[in-house]
């Protein structure tokens, strides 16, 4: 008998662009090279990594090229999982990452002195499970990107959130209801501070995202 096609994930459409990215700097988002030097400066060195929605783990991968010990990534998408152990490979450090398909809102975690969710939180519509198996398994440092939820770019984060989710909806059949949203940050900010954490670094970034790094 064949064995069944891997079941498609709506992220699987952006990860060539996001590979082809990665071949010319050494993450494929802006915002997530600014997240790289926030993190590095709270001290990598030794250190262990948990990329929660890693997309092709170029995040990860930096963070152990600059001197942590080794680190974890899950991603929905099987296709950007391949494409993140690949890249572990070519930049050096493949035997000291390793890249699962899962959930983060869902798996048990394992635990790791960085914890980073990088544009992910907007892919969920509830934060809540999210939150709690991702500060659970943080030990020393946690980092967050996410658009910006309030003012002016708070508003226009929202109209265009909108536009998105209304293609989204009529390509149905490709993004299979996918939709992102737009959180309550100070929400999430009073959620991590509880969890024993202080903020250590803080900006907006190419204007809509919002970058946090916290420390204990």
């Amino acid at each position: 008998m064949e064995e069944p096609e891997p079941e498609r994930c709506c992220f699987d459409d952006w990860v060539d662009s996001w590979s082809d990215k990665a071949t010319r700097r050494p993450t494929a988002a802006k915002v997530s090279a600014s997240l790289l030097d926030a993190i590095t400066e709270t001290g990598v060195a030794d250190r262990t990594i948990l990329d929660v929605g890693c997309g092709i783990g170029d995040l990860a991968i930096e963070v152990v090229a600059r001197g942590a010990a080794s680190g974890t990534g899950f991603d929905l998408s099987a296709k950007a999982i391949d494409e993140a152990r690949k890249l572990a490979q070519t930049r050096g450090v493949g035997d000291r990452l390793r890249f699962e398909v899962g959930d983060g809102a869902k798996l048990d975690l394992p635990a790791a002195d960085i914890v980073v969710i990088n544009r992910v939180v907007c892919c969920y519509p509830d934060t809540g499970n999210l939150l709690e198996r991702t500060l659970g398994a943080a030990g020393s440092v946690y980092a967050i990107t996410a658009p910006v939820s309030t003012g002016t770019v708070g508003a226009y984060n929202r109209v265009w959130n909108r536009c998105w989710n209304v293609w989204y909806r009529l390509r149905r059949k490709k993004f299979a209801g996918f939709r992102t949203f737009i959180h309550d940050l100070d929400g999430i900010d009073e959620r991590i501070r509880a969890a024993g954490f202080h903020r250590v670094h803080h900006e907006h970034r190419r204007v809509v995202w919002d970058l946090a790094v916290y420390a204990r």
